[in-house]
């Protein structure tokens, strides 16, 4: 829902200390070791960008919190990654109410023509 004159709120897990606003979205960052839970129920975010690899708490473990909590369990969350093994993106999508996996990975020496 947008806020103060018709923005987007943006979480970004983990954040960089950048609150810089991106694509029209206010961002809020997220710094590993907070509760990820209490600050989705404070900032009440439209969506939020959920990195699997984080220094303290994993993003799986995040994401698994954020599912439990009956009041943010319907938080809209993007979960991004570099780690592109299969046991990571059934990681990822089993704990998502819906999944679609992007491979941003530049193209092996074996893919190319």
């Amino acid at each position: 829902m947008p806020r103060d004159g018709g923005r987007r709120r943006l979480l970004r897990a983990p954040g960089d200390g950048d609150d810089s606003p991106v694509a029209g979205y206010d961002v809020v960052t997220y710094l590993d070791g907070d509760p990820l839970e209490a600050k989705i129920v404070k900032e009440q975010p439209d969506v939020v960008l959920l990195d699997i690899v984080m220094p303290k708490r994993n993003g799986f473990e995040a994401l698994r919190g954020v599912r439990r909590d009956e009041r943010i369990k319907q938080a809209r969350v993007i979960v991004v990654s570099s780690k592109n093994q299969e046991s990571d993106r059934i990681g990822a999508c089993a704990r998502a109410r819906t999944s679609t996996w992007r491979n941003r990975s530049p193209p092996t020496s074996s893919s190319r023509s």
